[in-house]
């Protein structure tokens, strides 16, 4: 439950590739194995690897691992992929069973040891190691010249050499260069009754096994362990469970502590065992420390194994104290109630503050509920009395304080998804026989434990058969579907006619209500049993109400964007206070935060894409088109906004031509405007205004549809984009009327080439190139499909002029006499307005 069995080769990390670009693991309705894996590589902490072996002992199966993983996959627990695992490396048949007859100190060297050691070829070998955990008698594994052993990442031929004067002739080995596993500390130490000269493959009894990578939803906590899994298959095949039988032996004695829950809302159950008489010197059973290796622990001591065991074996973390390291008798669970600083178990010193969770005794906290034990109460190979804790925590609680210290822990992603606090007082019991296992001497107190009832009760309501039938589409009588629910541990119990109320087991955090039970009833049948309608008639064509045109609004706004090069992006609506415009001094705080750079809400949109901008700069970007729907939040009203942002070189349009960054942006809103069916009247600003320096106010009806302009050189300077100008845009949608949806027209692609067409005019002042844009497209030229800035010039005088970029195409090629004609056209409609033609001497 604290970080005595997180020390493993899984990652810290949490994050994915999303399901949407993973290979897909369903071809032609067969599994396919995505990629191998070593067991030793690195797993996203929400993976779960399962052992097969592990697997098949838990519950009943005649199928395939391939089966097996389809029909996992297809139930909603996708098998990212299955793996063959050889428990041994094949150079272990190299290696020999060896007894150390005699041991010397080195007569040149103080930490290194010259062994007599028999490997069955009737004389002894001289090998020289610098482990100390050997003793005369010991069988131990002995690499000679010609074995293959492992080393910096690859194996190695061993030969003979000198140390220190002394000709070694061979090597006796740790579980590192025995590649099967970390510990680079100690001699690997073999059963006492191991032949001497057999092959180590022998004695350690070789085999193959498979491994299937397994990523549950976030829902589903429940699935993250062996157990899990295996409850999982049973109900979907109705294959009998094989629960553990484990007992406890010899007397037990009185609890020893004093428990203390002050908080039964984080901490609504939280019990344990004390256990006395264990004997330095022992190892974990080679069975639990084979499965931790395989998927990916690496041994510790032998009652962090066990607790590992019980962590992926049934997803319930514990965690051990040494309990001779505790001060005082009594501990007190509860949130903290002032800052406190302790040391983790690897040294690391975590600042707590008021609200962590702990567990404390007289001298303060021991360890951080559910995430990282503490190293003052740490166990290690002298400890001889250990607590042993088992616990059911609140998820929020434990979540909070992981994300704000960034701990990543497997006991801590497990609590944060919710355990089965039914569980806890098994959990403890099942470790306790395992340690009674490994230490013959071990007595145990009676299990203790605090408990609120109330909060960990199971959950119930009400459901209708009709309701179910409805929701899955499915005729299911009413006995098949109690068997469905009986196998998922809900228990049915008639209400009324055709009524019944389910109890739900407290470790399925995710069924709330009778939509979610219809689901389970789908999975359990098979998504492939739902029918398909015949539709004897059409479809109507549906009625959309306001929000559903507002999404099509943002569909085809989005389709514009996309098509003049942006990207569209997400960010959190939380930001920090950089994110306020300058002269803005308060803003929507939240009340309890993770951390200050997510401790507001956000009063403005810019900010979120420049510090999206200013990531992907220092990523070797060159260039940031993109937009974003999101909402903002001011102290009266919530808005959802449209934003934009413009830094670098625009696209490069039709004719390899690159167009001015600011006139290519202002093109870009202004056709969002025109897509939306709007009409407007822009007034541009040289002023400062908040993030802006400068830019163009969009105005219909004396109403703002939004701004778009330069960002502020001191607002880009909060994000360290101050060397190059920045376009941003906000659209706030709550003043837009949502246009008539129109019925959607097929129109082929035109196999007729494209013309293109520059026009350049001198503008009068107040005459903006929005207006003359506005009067093009309000000619009605039938074969005008778009139009583009390429051009704005200020000459000697200080006229202003603008360039436009005209694409045409029709159904036919386009006579010379229809371009004339329309070129006649726009000059008109552009001298209307009162500008003038450029002539070629004003190039």
């Amino acid at each position: 439950m604290c970080a005595t069995e997180t020390n493993s080769d899984l990652p810290t990390w949490t994050s994915c590739a999303s399901r949407f670009v993973r290979s897909i693991l369903l071809r032609g309705g067969g599994f396919a194995c995505t990629f191998e894996r070593k067991a030793s590589e690195r797993l996203p902490l929400h993976w779960m690897r399962i052992l097969w072996s592990w697997l098949t002992e838990l519950v009943e199966i005649t199928e395939s691992p391939e089966a097996v993983a389809e029909r996992l996959t297809r139930a909603g627990l996708e098998v990212e992929s299955l793996t063959p695992y050889r428990r041994l490396p094949e150079a272990l048949a190299t290696l020999r069973v060896g007894r150390i007859e005699k041991i010397e100190k080195h007569p040149a060297a103080d930490r290194l040891w010259i062994c007599q050691v028999e490997v069955g070829e009737g004389r002894p070998r001289t090998l020289v190691t610098g482990a100390a955990n050997i003793r005369g008698g010991d069988r131990v594994p002995v690499a000679l010249p010609g074995s293959q052993v492992y080393g910096q990442g690859r194996w190695i031929t061993l030969e003979a050499r000198t140390i220190r004067g002394v000709q070694s002739e061979g090597m006796l080995c740790s579980a590192q260069e025995m590649g099967i596993g970390s510990d680079t500390e100690g001699i690997y130490l073999l059963p006492a009754d191991a032949p001497i000269g057999a092959p180590v493959s022998e004695v350690l009894g070789d085999y193959t096994d498979q491994i299937l990578e397994i990523s549950p939803t976030p829902n589903r906590g429940d699935a993250l362990s062996h157990w899990g899994i295996a409850r999982e298959y049973a109900a979907l095949t109705a294959a009998p469970l094989h629960p553990p039988a484990w007992s406890l032996r010899g007397e037990r004695f009185d609890f020893p502590l004093k428990l203390e829950v002050t908080d039964s809302e984080a901490c609504p159950r939280y019990g344990g065992l004390y256990i006395r008489g264990l004997t330095p010197g022992r190892t974990t059973p080679d069975w639990i420390r084979f499965r931790l290796e395989a998927v990916g622990l690496r041994s510790i001591h032998p009652v962090v194994d066990v607790t590992n065991y019980i962590l992926l074996g049934w997803g319930q973390p514990l965690h051990a104290f040494d309990g001779e390291k505790l001060a005082g008798r009594t501990l007190r669970i509860g949130p903290l109630t002032a800052p406190y600083s302790m040391v983790g178990l690897q040294g690391q010193e975590l600042s707590l503050q008021p609200g962590d969770l702990v567990i404390a005794d007289q001298e303060g906290p021991a360890c951080l509920a559910g995430l990282l034990g503490g190293l003052r109460t740490a166990i290690n190979d002298e400890t001889r009395e250990v607590f042993l804790e088992s616990a059911y925590f609140a998820p929020a609680w434990i979540r909070r304080t992981g994300r704000r210290l960034h701990l990543h822990t497997e006991s801590g992603y497990r609590f944060m998804r919710g355990t089965d606090p039914d569980r806890v007082p098994w959990a403890a019991e099942a470790a306790a026989a395992l340690i009674q296992q490994v230490y013959p001497t071990a007595t145990l107190s009676h299990y203790a434990e605090v408990h609120d009832p109330a909060r960990t009760a199971p959950r119930r309501f009400q459901v209708s058969l009709a309701d179910l039938r409805r929701l899955t589409g499915l005729d299911l009588p009413p006995d098949k579907t109690r068997d469905r629910l009986k196998r998922l541990d809900i228990a049915v119990q008639p209400h009324a006619a055709e009524v019944w109320e389910v109890t739900v087991p407290r470790y399925r955090l995710d069924v709330t209500r009778p939509v979610d039970l219809a689901e389970e009833l789908l999975r359990l049948e098979g998504w492939e049993a739902l029918p398909t309608p015949l539709y004897q008639k059409a479809v109507p064509y549906p009625t959309l109400s306001e929000e559903d045109k507002r999404y099509e609004l943002q569909e085809a706004l989005s389709e514009v964007l996309t098509g003049l090069g942006f990207w569209e992006v997400r960010t959190p609506s939380l930001v920090s206070r950089n994110h306020f415009p300058p002269g803005t001094e308060t803003g929507l705080r939240l009340s309890n935060p993770l951390y200050e750079e997510l401790a507001y809400l956000r009063p403005t949109m810019v900010g979120s894409g420049l510090e999206v901008l200013a990531h992907n700069r220092a990523h070797g970007a060159v260039r940031f088109w993109a937009f974003e729907w999101g909402r903002i939040y001011l102290p009266e009203r919530e808005e959802e906004r449209l934003a934009l942002w413009g830094w670098g070189s625009p696209p490069v349009d039709a004719l390899g031509i690159t167009l001015p960054t600011a006139d290519y942006f202002l093109a870009a809103v202004r056709a969002c405007l025109r897509r939306a069916g709007l009409t407007w009247q822009e007034a541009p600003f040289t002023e400062a205004q908040g993030v802006w320096a400068w830019g163009v106010r969009f105005l219909a009806d004396q109403k703002e549809l939004g701004v778009a302009g330069a960002v502020s050189l001191t607002y880009l300077q909060r994000f360290g984009l101050a060397t190059q100008p920045v376009w941003a845009a906000e659209l706030p949608l709550h003043f837009w009327a949502v246009p008539p949806r129109r019925l959607p027209q097929f129109r082929g692609l035109s196999y007729h080439p494209l013309v293109i067409k520059d026009l350049s005019v001198f503008v009068p002042e107040g005459l903006s190139y929005a207006d003359l844009e506005q009067a093009f497209w309000q000619m009605g030229y039938p074969y005008l499909r778009a139009i583009q800035p390429f051009d704005k010039y200020v000459d000697a005088s200080g006229r202003l002029s603008y360039g436009f970029r005209f694409t045409l195409q029709a159904d036919h090629t386009l006579a010379e006499s229809e371009i004339q004609d329309f070129l006649r056209q726009a000059i008109q409609t552009a001298e209307r307005l009162g500008a003038v033609v450029r002539k070629p001497e004003d190039f």
